[in-house]
C-alpha cells in the first residue's frame, strides 16, 4: 500500500502515492509541466529548517526522501516556468474579446460609434 507525498510548485499543488522512501526528477517534471532540460530540486521544511532531498542517479535521477517524508510538505524549485500556467481552468476567464467582424460585435459597435457622435 502507497503512501501520499505533497509536493507544491508556485501556486498548484500534486499528491502522488509512492510505494517507496524515493521520486523520480521526470515524475516530478512531468507533473509540474516542466520540460526535459529543467533542473530541479526538492525541499521541506523539518522542525524549522530548510533542507534538500539527497539525489540518486540509480536507475534514474531520483530524490531520496527522508524518513518522516509522509508527514511533511515539499517543494519544487526549478530553473524553468512550466510550459503552461499553473492556473486552474474555472479562474481563467471565459469571455473572448469582440471581433468587428461578427454580426453582433458589429452592432455593438455601430451603437457605440453613433454615441459617441451624437455627443
Amino acid at each position: 500500500m502507497g503512501r501520499t507525498i505533497h509536493i507544491k510548485m508556485q501556486e498548484k499543488t500534486v499528491q502522488l502515492d509512492l510505494s517507496s522512501d524515493f521520486v523520480t526528477e521526470s515524475t516530478i517534471k512531468s507533473q509540474f509541466l516542466l520540460s526535459a532540460d529543467a533542473i530541479v530540486s526538492l525541499n521541506y521544511v523539518d522542525e524549522g529548517q530548510q533542507k534538500g532531498c539527497e539525489c540518486r542517479n540509480t536507475p534514474e535521477l531520483s530524490f531520496v526522501l527522508p524518513k518522516n517524508w509522509p508527514v511533511l510538505q515539499f517543494f519544487v524549485e526549478s530553473d524553468k516556468m512550466p510550459s503552461r500556467p499553473v492556473t486552474p481552468i474555472t479562474e481563467v476567464s471565459r469571455e473572448r474579446p469582440c471581433s468587428p467582424y461578427h454580426p453582433n460585435c458589429k452592432i455593438q459597435l455601430e451603437f457605440i460609434l453613433k454615441l459617441m457622435i451624437s455627443f
